[in-house]
């Protein structure tokens, strides 16, 4: 069931707004009556908050008769954070009003100096105390009242790089190089979810599903000789492709720890049995030619 009001109006604002620059608030205001309306909409003044810029705080605007209409008001914040705009329509028979809330943010460029430390206390001791000093810019280039702090303590010796890993779990898609870069992250990402006993059922059921959908993808990029590239045995101007050695070293490697992930057969006699004997055979190369490029 759809319940509506016969009158109402509807601020539209940004997510959010630079303290002291001039901001737009768009008013629709809805009539769904019989007959027309004519409106008195406005800004509920809040001195502390922001400045009306409009030449009134009110304006009147005609509905039809199950029509809508709208109007503009301007105001320039003043504080930073959050802030209330209250908008309000008022009829001889109906009303209305609303309250939105304004992200406010500071003016000029932002600068973010970030401090870690490790703290482990032996045995034996009852605390363990760490001092982090972050270096700020000079006092007359900071924004007032734009400096705020955050302080994040996680119990794992990875840190916050690792925070929301089971998000790298995602489902293999494009050429040969974009299909492993999406690969890839699903195995190393299952690895450590299990090491660290943080894996559930249906990220396991997710992960699995993913490679196997990305590993016969990745076969039809495989050329006879049993080298990789982005297109496959020939590139779009009909010519042979030999194969990217890195490419294929990367696929193999890849291949062979996802094993872990998804029921992959490698097993002797297949057209991948040599998978794994390979990749220890190019990995070597590759790093070499690395070395001397």
């Amino acid at each position: 069931m759809t319940v509506s009001k016969p009158f109402f109006v509807r601020p539209f604002l940004p997510y959010s707004a630079v303290r002291g620059e001039m901001v737009t608030v768009r008013v629709g205001v809805f009539n769904d009556l019989n007959f027309p309306v004519t409106a008195n909409v406005g800004v509920v003044a809040n001195d502390s908050n922001f400045e009306l810029v409009s030449s009134s705080g009110s304006v009147q605007v005609t509905v039809p008769a199950k029509s809508s209409g709208s109007t503009n008001f301007s105001i320039r914040p003043k504080k930073l954070g959050d802030i209330d705009v209250g908008i309000f329509g008022t009829t001889n028979t109906v009303s209305d009003a609303v309250v939105k809330t304004l992200k406010i943010v500071p003016e000029g460029f932002p600068k973010v100096s970030t401090v870690n430390a490790v703290v482990r206390r032996t045995d034996g001791e009852n605390a363990s105390i760490v001092s982090l000093l972050a270096d700020l810019p000079d006092a007359s280039r900071i924004v007032p009242g734009s400096v705020i702090a955050t302080f994040t303590l996680i119990g794992d010796v990875m840190g916050p790089s690792l925070s929301g890993l089971e998000k790298l779990v995602q489902m293999p898609f494009g050429c040969g190089e974009q299909n492993m870069i999406t690969l890839a992250p699903n195995a190393a990402a299952m690895k450590y979810l299990s090491i660290s006993q943080k894996t559930t059922r249906e990220i396991s059921e997710k992960a699995s599903r993913n490679v196997n959908v990305g590993y016969q993808r990745q076969l039809t990029y495989r050329h006879e000789s049993g080298a990789f590239s982005a297109f496959g045995e020939r590139e779009y101007d009909g010519g042979k492709n030999p194969g990217s050695v890195w490419l294929t070293a990367f696929v193999l490697r890849t291949f062979a720890n996802a094993e872990a992930v998804a029921e992959l057969d490698f097993s002797p006699g297949t057209a991948l049995g040599f998978f794994q004997i390979q990749a220890h055979c190019l990995l070597p190369l590759f790093d070499c030619s690395s070395a001397t490029a």
